[in-house]
Order: C-alpha cells, then sequence, then structure tokens
C-alpha cells in the first residue's frame, strides 16, 4: 500500500488491522499533534504541484538557512513547524517582494537575489503550467517575464508579523 493518497483515518485503519510492528501500533492517533500536523502539511501539498514545490522550497530555505541571524529573526515565518510558515500561502512575485524587502533579505548582494527570485518563480510556472512571469527586482525595476499571478490565492495570515 502506499501513503501517496492515504488520509490520518485510514492510516489508523490500516496500522490497527494489519500492522505488526508494535511501534506502529502503539501510535496515539487521537493525542498525537506531530501525526495530525504531518497529515495536514501532507494534504495541504497535495492539492497541485505548484503548492508542493512552493511548500519544499521554504522548507528547505528553512533547513539550509535557518541558523543564519537574519533567517532566525523571521523564525515565524520561515520555520515550517510554524503555523504562519511561508510554505502554506502562495505568494505572487510582487507580494513575496514585498516580504523579503521588509526582511531585509531581498536587497543586491543578499540572501535573495534576482536569479534566485527568478529561478523559484520560473519553476513555480513551470509547474503551473505557465511558461513565464514578471517579477520586482531587489531594486523596484519589472523584469522581462508575463507571468499571470491572479491566477493564486494569497492569505495574509502568513505576513501578519513581518
Amino acid at each position: 500500500r502506499t501513503l501517496e493518497n492515504c488520509s490520518l483515518e485510514n492510516l489508523q485503519r490500516y496500522i490497527e488491522e494489519y500492522e505488526t510492528s508494535p511501534y506502529l501500533r502503539s501510535l496515539d492517533f487521537e493525542g498525537n499533534a506531530s501525526l495530525k500536523r504531518l497529515f495536514a502539511m501532507l494534504m495541504h501539498v497535495r492539492v497541485d504541484d505548484r503548492l508542493a514545490f512552493w511548500f519544499c522550497f521554504w522548507h528547505d530555505f528553512w533547513k539550509c538557512n535557518g541558523e543564519m541571524k537574519a533567517v532566525a529573526k523571521y523564525k515565524k515565518l520561515f520555520d515550517p513547524a510554524s503555523p504562519d510558515f511561508i510554505g502554506f500561502a502562495f505568494l505572487p512575485p510582487a507580494k513575496l517582494n514585498e516580504v523579503l524587502m521588509r526582511c531585509h533579505l531581498r536587497r543586491r548582494g543578499k540572501l535573495f537575489s534576482d536569479r534566485i527570485f527568478m529561478v523559484l518563480y520560473t519553476e513555480v510556472a513551470r509547474y503551473s503550467g505557465e511558461e513565464q512571469f514578471s517579477a520586482v527586482g531587489a531594486r523596484g525595476k519589472s523584469s522581462r517575464f508575463n507571468f499571470k499571478s491572479s491566477r493564486f490565492n494569497f492569505s495574509e495570515s502568513a505576513l501578519a508579523t513581518v
């Protein structure tokens, strides 16, 4: 069996009926917040490939850069364990640019260069079936790409404290 489309309830039923490992059989499905959070994240990234890529990008960003002072300062926004994790809410290029500028991460010579920004949205566009995008560079200049960001929804909750 695969966990690809498995719900938490189905996993619990499977373990109760078929699993022989005492460790797995001892899992507390009702009171296990970590397990519920894991399945909530899985449900989120299963929505579409664009969201899966977005989530993985920001998860990796935190894993690779979370110990840097400039990033750790915004743990609530970048840590996947936070309910306000940026990986849960897709941001159109202009909005992400604004957020990263407020975090002092999107300036020339900083962590989010124009090149990284462009690569991020090029991949998002690829996973979205889009071919191009438009973005605002770190100095406020628009790039030459064409991206239909109006197709995406965005939640303000992840940015409340930035």
